[in-house]
């Protein structure tokens, strides 16, 4: 049976001030199956028969990172283009969105 988990809702809270750095680049894993569906992502990791969504922020992070070639800073870049947020708020969404992915091992984070 596969299990449901929302990892990136651009309702969650950024009121939790937890500092957490940010990798150089990340690579995602080869086990991911990815579909969108109603504007989201659905992505099912094989691996673990865990499938995961993410809405439509999320989705536009995981693309833009995708675009990037796992480059954050260049993501960063791009999604200041995109969103209208200031960077430290971007910064902190990005670090948590990525520690979030990494947790259930769907990214690597490079740093390099």
């Amino acid at each position: 049976m596969l299990d449901s988990e929302t990892i990136f809702s651009s309702s969650e809270t950024t009121k939790e001030r937890v500092r957490m750095r940010l990798p150089r680049r990340v690579t995602f894993a080869d086990t991911l199956f990815i579909q969108e569906v109603d504007g989201e992502l659905v992505l099912l990791d094989t691996r673990s028969d865990h499938y995961y969504g993410l809405d439509s922020v999320g989705k536009t992070f995981w693309e833009t990172i995708e675009t990037n070639k796992g480059d954050i800073e260049k993501s960063i870049t791009d999604l200041l283009e995109i969103f209208d947020v200031d960077e430290a708020t971007l910064r902190r969404d990005m670090a948590n969105f990525l520690h979030q992915l990494e947790y259930n091992r769907l990214v690597d984070f490079v740093q390099q």
